[in-house]
């Protein structure tokens, strides 16, 4: 039943793909997603700050300083 809730309430980008209920999906989603807009506000994946589950946008500010 929350699946098929999820997918009324779901964008078409994941309806039926069961983003929202498997992890390592969710997190790859998110990754694609951020890659794709964060980089317009210059952003950009952080190898060094990520882990495999838990994907780090950061934009440098000055220096050693991020966001």
């Amino acid at each position: 039943m929350a699946e098929n809730e999820a997918d009324i309430h779901a964008s078409e980008m994941v309806r039926g793909k069961g983003h929202s209920f498997d992890e390592g999906e969710r997190y790859s989603f998110f990754k694609a997603i951020m890659e794709r807009d964060a980089a317009t506000f210059g952003f950009h994946f952080d190898k060094a700050r990520s882990r495999s589950d838990r994907p780090v946008f950061s934009k440098a500010v000055a220096g050693d300083w991020s966001l």
